[in-house]
């Protein structure tokens, strides 16, 4: 896990694509979430070399790793506190269409009156991840006492490979 500085230019770029993208559909929020979703897209841009914007329905940025491009699906999870290692990593069961190579995963502190704070948390081929997640069903609490606001598959964050391994 690596805290990634969010400079003023990742708050912005994030929060007019959140304004022109409105509510997305088979959004667990509603669309409440974009601004945090795109802040962890922000976050894979300026963390991770070689990546560049590649937003389609199945999958978010595309990696340039020499030999071959690799999508990357980046999944964010909003937070009010720092995420510890047992903290989970959610893929709803409604984004199981989305086909990336790679998932990312990050986080997005944002509380009232504190800055927000960014976090690249790891990453899993798509394949091994719904290998080992474990599916957990709408109400239902993951193992972190989390409340499931929709079907999805859900691993710990100290299950990812490290970011450092991508």
């Amino acid at each position: 896990m690596r805290t990634v500085e969010l400079t003023p230019e990742m708050r912005s770029s994030a929060k007019s694509k959140s304004n022109r993208h409105g509510n997305i559909r088979n959004s667990i929020t509603e669309g409440e979430g974009n601004f945090a979703g795109y802040l962890g897209e922000e976050i894979v841009l300026a963390d991770i070399e070689g990546c560049t914007e590649h937003n389609t329905f199945k999958h978010d940025i595309l990696m340039d790793r020499g030999d071959k491009l690799v999508r990357v699906e980046v999944k964010t999870k909003r937070r009010s506190v720092s995420p510890k290692s047992y903290y989970t990593c959610h893929v709803a069961a409604t984004s199981k269409h989305q086909d990336p190579d790679i998932y990312v995963f990050c986080s997005v502190k944002i509380s009232k009156n504190q800055p927000l704070e960014g976090w690249i948390l790891g990453w899993m081929e798509r394949e091994k991840f719904y290998e080992v997640a474990r599916f957990v069903k709408k109400d239902q609490k993951d193992e972190d006492g989390f409340v499931q606001r929709a079907d999805a598959y859900v691993l710990r964050i100290d299950e990812l490979n490290p970011i450092d391994e991508l």
